[in-house]
């Protein structure tokens, strides 16, 4: 029986090993979706604006759904300059992304986590799902559209 269990769970490990991550490993299109997603918001925790304005398309478009249903689509360079002069990241990290790429078109679907403050004080520390789209043109892939959308609801055991 203890063989079975422990067999039993080194096949688990091993299937949870084939995730995303390692599609990405083997999709090199996908791969460099991946690589170019991690590069933005490392872009973004740093405030490189040159590796930003790389990374986004001049047509890019902040927007929620559910409780940010109401935002107002907020354009390239609003979210430009909010990154660059009056947020400080202290972290921000990826849960549980799920990306996809269907010819030149890449969709990067994740949860996130992450700590920052705003120039007049406010701080968060908070977690959310956002849905990322891009287009790779010349090579190069490039962010279209983030949607936001409300963190799943978590039942915590005790």
């Amino acid at each position: 029986m203890r063989h079975y269990v422990f067999a039993l769970v080194t096949c688990l490990v091993v299937i949870a090993g084939l995730g995303p991550s390692s599609a990405a490993a083997v999709d090199p299109n996908l791969a460099s979706l991946v690589q170019s997603e991690k590069m933005w918001m490392k872009a973004m925790v740093s405030r490189d604006e040159p590796a930003l304005r790389s990374y986004m398309n001049p047509a890019f478009t902040l927007s929620g759904l559910a409780k940010d249903a109401d935002m107002k689509p907020l354009p390239a360079a609003g979210w430009i300059d909010n990154t660059l002069h009056h947020l400080k990241i202290d972290f921000f990290h990826f849960e549980n992304a799920r990306p996809a790429v269907i010819g030149s078109f890449g969709i990067f679907r994740t949860g996130y986590r992450w700590k920052a403050a705003f120039d007049r004080g406010q701080q968060f520390d908070e977690s959310g799902q956002f849905v990322d789209f891009w287009i790779k043109q010349d090579g190069r892939w490039q962010v279209v559209a983030r949607v936001l959308g409300d963190a799943p609801a978590i039942e915590h055991k005790r």
